[in-house]
């Protein structure tokens, strides 16, 4: 297991958090054979200490028994029910699942695509910006500008923008401005972290309705899809959420409701690559939207990008803030593929993160 924390340049606000440090933890499971395969367990929220205790206690059990991913995942699940199936267990089990995927593709020669039944492909991505810097309006104005300026020049299907510290106004003002910026072709995402009431994003909603807005993300405190479903029917702007209730369970509640549009899970925080995969499928069942959240390093993405890639779904989320763990120029540097908005994985074993250790060691 590798755990590295950056400490930012310049913190950067939602919603309802400030970030100065991102972390990163990583699960290295090595076969008999000597094979590889890496994974990821998030941990937001400085919760990366408890995610790393976790996983040691729950892989110590493993060393000498199965590698099969499924297996491996049910038998934790079971063996954790008394913890709760949430948050940092969740996160720790998601971490050694998924390098269990990566190393039966190592094993196998395929990808995960292939793995999980689908093929790896060209999908579009959208990137994550715009994040408040804690300056007057008017400095947020123009730092909005120019992280939108900036994340253009990555040539993005869409971005998504961060809505809700000062308000209804202030999220309709930064909608406006984020339209204004990428014009009427690529795609538009607001992400409000869970800030507003039902009546205040229906009011947000209502202002930014012509703005033909893809999703409004997580636009009011998760935990409650009556709440979500109410939003969803009464307002001008499709829903997306919950990534902070993001297990089967957690998103089955949303989508058999009926509360979102978009139901966004994350492999590295929802128990892993199949309990992604079983949400994915859900979704598309109920006819409801699929966008995985990513907000992690390179190997989540990866792990969420062949979950997409897998299941037919068609947009992945990158982040666009500088941070060098998730950068997609790092991805370039692997063999991955950016063309014209569009995201693709080399033929390249389990996850297609070509000297990964390496880079992972010096991250």
């Amino acid at each position: 297991m590798i755990t590295n924390r950056f400490d930012l340049d310049e913190p950067l606000l939602d919603a309802r958090s400030r970030i100065a440090q991102r972390h990163q933890v990583l699960v290295r499971i090595e076969a008999e054979d000597g094979s590889v395969g890496w994974g990821e367990a998030a941990a937001f929220g400085g919760s990366h200490e408890l995610v790393a205790v976790a996983i040691r206690q729950l892989a110590a059990p493993l060393i000498g028994h199965s590698a099969r991913p499924r297996e491996t995942a049910r038998s934790l699940l079971r063996n954790t029910a008394h913890y709760g199936h949430v948050g940092v267990v969740v996160s720790a089990i998601s971490g050694i699942e998924t390098a269990l995927w990566d190393l039966q593709g190592a094993a196998s020669g395929l990808d995960l695509s292939a793995l999980l039944g689908g093929e790896a492909r060209p999908v579009r991505w959208y990137g994550t910006t715009g994040f408040y810097r804690g300056g007057s309006r008017a400095d947020e104005v123009t730092v909005l500008r120019e992280d939108l300026a900036a994340a253009l020049d990555s040539n993005p299907s869409g971005l998504k923008i961060k809505v809700g510290r000062h308000g209804v106004e202030d999220a309709i003002g930064r909608a406006h401005q984020a339209r204004a910026a990428l014009g009427p072709e690529r795609l538009l995402i607001l992400d409000a972290n869970n800030a507003f009431t039902v009546p205040e994003a229906l009011r947000v909603m209502s202002g930014v309705r012509e703005l033909d807005i893809l999703f409004f993300e997580e636009p009011i405190p998760f935990g409650n899809p009556d709440a979500s479903r109410e939003l969803r029917l009464r307002g001008a702007v499709p829903v997306g959420g919950y990534e902070l209730d993001p297990t089967f369970a957690g998103c089955r509640r949303y989508l058999e409701a009926r509360a979102v549009d978009y139901i966004q899970p994350d492999a590295c925080w929802s128990g892993g690559i199949a309990e992604t995969v079983a949400i994915a499928d859900l979704a598309h069942r109920l006819d409801l939207g699929f966008v995985p959240h990513n907000f992690s390093s390179i190997v989540a993405t990866a792990a969420n990008y062949h979950v997409v890639s897998a299941v037919g779904g068609d947009l992945i989320e990158l982040d666009l803030t500088g941070n060098s763990a998730s950068d997609p120029s790092v991805l370039k540097a692997m063999g991955w593929r950016m063309e014209g908005g569009y995201l693709q994985a080399p033929s390249s074993p389990g996850l297609g993160l070509v000297g990964v250790g390496e880079w992972a060691s010096h991250a």
